[in-house]
C-alpha cells in the first residue's frame, strides 16, 4: 500500500481491510488487462453514477419505491443480498448488457446499484446511464463497506468472496438464504464439484459432505450411470 500510494496514478486508491484466521490469497498475481472487471461494453467510467456513503445508501433505501439492484452474479445473490433486491441471473458480469433490456420499466426509477466492494456496481451505474436509466446511483464501497457500518442493517445473509474463504459473513448468526443443490436444506457453504473435470461451484450442505456426497448431481448421476 505504501508503495501504491507512492505511485502518482495509484495514491489514494481505497483499500479494503479485512482479517481471516488464515491466509486466504495462496498468491499474488498482477496482470495488466483491459478491463478491471469484464463487462464487453464500451462505457465512460466518467459518466458512472454518484456514489453513495454507506449512510446515504442506509438512508435512501428505506424509500420503498427505490430499487435496489444487485451487479453480481446469481450464485453470489443467492447466498447474501440486500432485502427487496433486484438479482440478475447472470453466471458473468459481461452477461449484465444482454439481459438489462429486461428491465426497462426501472429507467424512471431511482435505482442504486451494489456489488461486493464497489466496482461491478460503478462500472453497472454507467452502463445504466448509457442504456437511458435517469436516476442511477451506486454504493461506494460495496457491499464490505456497508456492513462495517451496518453490520445488522439491510443487507442479510453471507457475502460472497472470490478467496478461499468462499464467504464472509457479518454477523455471529447470519441468515441462511442458500439452499443444498443436493437435498435442499438450507446451506449457505459452497464447494467445488470434487470431479476435476467438472468442478462446478455447488452450494452443499454439512450433512451431505458428511455422507461423502462431493460431487454435482449431474457428475452424481453419470457416476451411477457408468456404475450401472
Amino acid at each position: 500500500i505504501e508503495a501504491m500510494n507512492e505511485h502518482p496514478q495509484f495514491a489514494g486508491i481505497s483499500y479494503k481491510r479485512d482479517t481471516s484466521d488464515h491466509i486466504p490469497f495462496p498468491r499474488l498475481r498482477i496482470k495488466v488487462r483491459p478491463e478491471i472487471v469484464t463487462l464487453g461494453v464500451d462505457i465512460d467510467p466518467k459518466e458512472a453514477a454518484p456514489k453513495l456513503t454507506p449512510q446515504e445508501f442506509h438512508e435512501l433505501i428505506k424509500n420503498p419505491e427505490v430499487v435496489i439492484f444487485d451487479a453480481r452474479n446469481d450464485y453470489e445473490s443467492a447466498i447474501g443480498r440486500f432485502e427487496g433486491a433486484v438479482a440478475p441471473a447472470i453466471k458473468l458480469f459481461q452477461d449484465l448488457p444482454d439481459i438489462l433490456d429486461e428491465y426497462e420499466g426501472l429507467k424512471d426509477k431511482t435505482v442504486v446499484t451494489y456489488c461486493t466492494g464497489g466496482i461491478r456496481c460503478e462500472k453497472a451505474s454507467a452502463l445504466m446511464v448509457k442504456r437511458g436509466f435517469t436516476n442511477v446511483f451506486a454504493l461506494g464501497g460495496g457491499i464490505v463497506e456497508y456492513a462495517k457500518a451496518f453490520p445488522e442493517g439491510a443487507f442479510k445473509g453471507e457475502c460472497f468472496v472470490f478467496d478461499d474463504r468462499m464467504s464472509v459473513s457479518f454477523t455471529q448468526s447470519p441468515e441462511i438464504l442458500g439452499s443444498c443443490r443436493l437435498c435442499n436444506a438450507p446451506s449457505n457453504s459452497y464447494r467445488n464439484c470434487q470431479n476435476p473435470e467438472c468442478n462446478d461451484l455447488m452450494l452443499v450442505c454439512a450433512a451431505c459432505v458428511g455422507a461423502g456426497m462431493t460431487h454435482c448431481l449431474v457428475c452424481e448421476k453419470a457416476s451411477l450411470t457408468r456404475a450401472i
